[in-house]
């Protein structure tokens, strides 16, 4: 009889153990995916709030990326500083 309830009572801890487990998990990833939500709203927010896309502002950037200037923007370098800004 006491190897029963001994049982009895482990059988009960662990379920309520795995249980809380199983539900801290879960509301861990629910608060990871809102947020993650929340942070995309808000990029896009921000992109929509900044002016549009001008093609010759792109053409002048890729100009400039791709000019001997820079000199190959290699890791380190001043042309990589350069680009960056």
């Amino acid at each position: 009889m006491r190897d029963f309830l001994i049982f009895s009572y482990m059988t009960k801890f662990l379920s309520k153990t795995l249980l809380l487990l199983g539900l801290m998990a879960v509301s861990a990833c629910n608060l990871s995916q809102k947020s993650t939500q929340e942070s995309d709203a808000t990029a896009t927010a921000n992109l929509s709030a900044e002016s549009e896309i001008i093609p010759s502002e792109i053409k002048e950037n890729l100009e400039f990326l791709s000019s001997n200037d820079l000199k190959g923007r290699a890791t380190g370098s001043e042309g990589i500083n350069k680009a960056a800004k």
